[in-house]
């Protein structure tokens, strides 16, 4: 306890020991009443008071889950069993530890209609992170999170990707979307805000959700919107499920080959899309069994309507790009969602995630400026897809192969990726 405003006292906590120190505020030792502890000491009962400043200290400071922070500190305690036997449980502390995390953490919202605390509006390093929370009539639309660092690379980038996630959104949510740019060839997250910057993206890579589009089309008309071919890949084979083919797909055959063609395409020169998916047509209008043959007609169908008549070859064709998906944006979720370490969190473990990610890329641009090297980060199995399909591209391009056998080729990669 405090007695004096420049000294501490402390006593025995046996109540018949009459021992006691002084120490300064910094705990220094100053002197001591020069009596002998009547009782030996209690090395266990150290050891579990030890253990219990620590978890409750981590409980107040981190998102971090109580019972994982007394899992974590248990493995780390190196204690004798003797205390060990002792120690109170996660369960046994559970009132305890809660208690302490609401001291240390605000309660979490029952509902959309929340304000953002201030220690959650800025970065690690005490920087604005809050760039708008919008309310309109009284629910809230979205919140935007954002370092100015952050924003300058967003709005000095030619390229960006968007792409969103649900596993990491908290209940009240939707879901988390980001927006990526790449400085010195490395991934980094950006969200977007109205700031005395241009943003005049010059492409911009994203999924196919309807309302994106319109919205990408509307604020940035001089951009060129290109859709992620894993995301159209991806929606393809949903669809080879809808229409009854996924059997089809696993086994050798026409049924096959024919499909793997169709989701090529997207990879395929611009001006031969809609040349090779007539001869693809024409190839099964006499493919026997008859109950195969109207089902691949089905998909059939379904390519012309959804990919060239409404999403048009314009946006789902990437084979003139070097960057053919969004996969930045996939990588940043995988990575984040480790982070949260939990379907749905709350927001203000979302929250305080983002703000480290945040962090953790400044140190990142702060060593690129320094001169260490830093590559964006890519699986070796995609960087040898991306490769294969440079290479060959190079081969058409130079009059080695014909775009029948280009289509080919990229079937084999297409396989290989599956």
């Amino acid at each position: 306890f405090v007695k004096q405003q420049n000294k501490i006292y402390w006593r025995c906590e046996n109540r018949d020991c009459g021992a006691y120190i002084h120490t300064a505020l910094t705990n220094v030792y100053l002197s001591n009443n020069k009596t002998v502890h009547i009782h030996e000491s209690n090395t266990d009962d150290a050891f579990i008071q030890q253990f219990k400043a620590i978890v409750i200290e981590r409980v107040r400071s981190e998102l971090t889950t109580p019972g994982m922070i007394h899992s974590e500190e248990l493995a780390k305690a190196n204690m004798p069993a003797s205390a060990m036997a002792n120690l109170p449980t996660a369960r046994s502390m559970q009132s305890l530890l809660y208690y302490h995390r609401k001291l240390g953490v605000p309660t979490l919202p029952a509902s959309i209609d929340f304000d953002v605390p201030l220690q959650f509006t800025v970065t690690v390093d005490k920087e604005p992170f809050l760039i708008c929370d919008l309310k309109q009539n009284g629910t809230r639309k979205f919140i935007l999170f954002a370092s100015g660092r952050q924003l300058g690379l967003l709005f000095n980038s030619e390229l960006l990707f968007m792409d969103g996630t649900f596993d990491v959104s908290p209940a009240q949510f939707k879901q988390l979307y980001t927006i990526h740019a790449i400085k010195h060839d490395q991934e980094l997250k950006s969200i977007a805000a109205k700031m005395n910057l241009r943003f005049d993206p010059k492409m911009i890579m994203s999924d196919f959700e309807t309302g994106l589009i319109r919205a990408i089309q509307q604020e940035f008309p001089q951009a060129e919107h290109r859709g992620c071919a894993f995301h159209h890949m991806q929606a393809m084979y949903r669809h080879v499920g809808h229409c009854g083919l996924t059997a089809v797909y696993k086994e050798e055959g026409v049924p096959r080959d024919v499909l793997r063609r169709l989701f090529s395409l997207c990879l395929m020169p611009k001006d031969t899309i809609e040349g090779h998916y007539q001869r693809l047509l024409v190839s099964i209008k006499k493919y026997k069994p008859k109950n195969i043959r109207e089902k691949l007609v089905e998909f059939f169908t379904y390519y012309h309507d959804q990919w060239l008549a409404k999403v048009g070859v314009d946006m789902f064709c990437v084979s003139d790009l070097r960057i053919r998906t969004n996969n930045e944006c996939e990588t940043f979720h995988h990575a984040l969602a480790k982070k949260v370490n939990q379907h749905h969190p709350s927001i203000w473990r979302l929250i305080t995630c983002l703000s480290q990610q945040e962090f953790a890329q400044y140190h990142r641009i702060l060593a690129a400026a320094g001169g260490q090297p830093q590559k964006r980060r890519c699986s070796k199995s995609s960087v040898k897809i991306q490769n294969r399909i440079d290479t060959l591209h190079d081969l058409f391009n130079t009059g080695v192969i014909s775009a029948d056998e280009l289509l080919t080729g990229l079937t084999f990669v297409i396989a290989k990726k599956k």
